[in-house]
């Protein structure tokens, strides 16, 4: 999913106490209709159904308790008109981990929540040493979550784990390049500058206060390019950033 692991972390401690999942809004990808099969979509829509046939009497208070806050997780994606495939299988992932699972007298929902969330991690995104300490954690709590047996404690004590592993991951740093890229975007309009590639970016501004933009078809150096969050973005010189999706690189 197109989420930092800070906002992930965020979000499984609050789904730890009950409370209600709102999706943020994702970039929407289209796919040709006819390249697709069965679409992220309707899979998680069939899954929905399998989840929803299950009542409370055919498992434990806890694992009912946990599996209708997946369902509403769903939900929630398919009801957002942003949502993309990420953020589709993502909440059949939850999903389908609590259906699997079975009847536990613990409540798995947080750790089976940010467990999914952590599945997604790359090596490549982050700096070797900040992967493999998340990694060890990573597998720990996996372990833990898909125990049945696991006590309340032991499922707290992972998820809290699990979130500062995910916390202290370090992305990889900026890798210097010698090339030039051209924007391709639409004909008379232009892409936004950004001070920098992380969550935390401004739109750059020209002395007047108006936003920086490149226009469609000019080609400008670029020294340096990084990933981050599985995205690649390129540096202009400075603190001003852009977006790789709607540029080409030249060497």
């Amino acid at each position: 999913m197109k989420k930092s692991m800070v906002t992930i972390a965020m979000l499984s401690a609050a789904l730890m106490t009950g409370a209600t999942v709102v999706m943020p809004a994702a970039n929407i990808n289209t796919v040709s209709a006819s390249s697709v099969v069965v679409t992220p979509k309707a899979d998680l829509s069939k899954t929905l159904k399998e989840a929803q046939a299950i009542k409370s009497g055919d498992v434990s208070d806890a694992t009912y308790t946990g599996l209708q806050r997946a369902i509403g997780l769903a939900k929630t994606t398919l009801a957002n008109k942003a949502s993309d495939t990420v953020d589709f299988n993502f909440a059949k992932s939850v999903l389908r981990g609590f259906m699997d699972l079975g009847s536990t007298k613990a409540n798995h929902f947080g750790l089976t929540y940010l467990v999914s969330s952590a599945s997604a991690v790359k090596a490549s995104d982050y700096t070797a040493s900040s992967y493999a300490k998340f990694n060890k954690v990573y597998m720990t709590a996996q372990a833990v979550n898909n125990n049945t047996a696991s006590t309340q404690a032991q499922l707290d004590a992972q998820t809290n784990n699990l979130n500062q592993a995910l916390e202290q991951l370090v992305y990889t740093a900026p890798t210097p390049v010698v090339g030039k890229v051209t924007v391709h975007y639409v004909k008379g309009y232009g892409i936004q500058i950004w001070s920098s590639y992380k969550a935390s970016k401004k739109v750059v501004k020209d002395s007047k206060g108006k936003a920086k933009k490149l226009m469609h078809g000019s080609s400008w150096k670029v020294f340096a390019s990084v990933n981050y969050n599985g995205h690649t973005w390129y540096n202009l010189g400075g603190n001003q950033w852009i977006d790789s999706s709607y540029v080409v690189y030249h060497k």
